[in-house]
Parts: structure tokens; C-alpha cells; sequence
């Protein structure tokens, strides 16, 4: 939530709904979480090649990312359309 509350410093003078950015970047986060956790849980197991672990861990890392970008993207778009 510090990300959102940072960044809504920035946007509070010039948006009018600017204090919604703080709840979207903390839905964005939780979303992205989510998505990483149940992507790359069910894939990583013991023994597993350090390449493979990397690997899972990056594809989980780009998912996170988009999700992220999604949500953060949807609510930008609602902002802006209700100034």
C-alpha cells in the first residue's frame, strides 16, 4: 500500500478520484500475488534443476506483472474517465 499512497502524492493535484490509485495498486498487488503463488506453488518441487526453479519463477514473475498491469490498468482508465 505504500506504493499507491506514494504515488497518489503525486496524483493527488491533478485527479479528482486520485485516492482510489491507493486501493487499486493494494488490489493489484494482492492479485498478483495471488496469480504468482498459484502459479509457481504447484510447479516447484524438491530436486528440481536450478534452471527449472528460475524458469518457474520468471514465467510466475511475468503472470504477476500482467495481472498487475491489468488491474492497476482498469482502474487508471475508470479514473480518468470520471474526471
Amino acid at each position: 500500500m505504500s506504493i499507491g499512497v506514494t504515488q497518489w502524492l503525486a496524483l493527488r493535484h491533478r485527479l479528482h478520484h486520485a485516492r482510489q490509485w491507493i486501493w487499486a495498486t493494494a488490489l493489484a498487488w494482492s492479485a498478483g500475488l495471488l496469480v504468482f503463488t498459484a502459479f509457481a506453488t504447484p510447479l516447484w518441487q524438491p530436486g528440481q534443476s536450478t534452471l527449472l526453479v528460475a524458469a518457474i519463477g520468471v514465467a510466475g514473475g511475468l503472470l504477476m506483472a500482467a495481472t498487475m498491469a491489468a488491474v492497476t490498468g482498469a482502474f487508471l482508465v475508470r479514473i480518468l474517465r470520471a474526471q
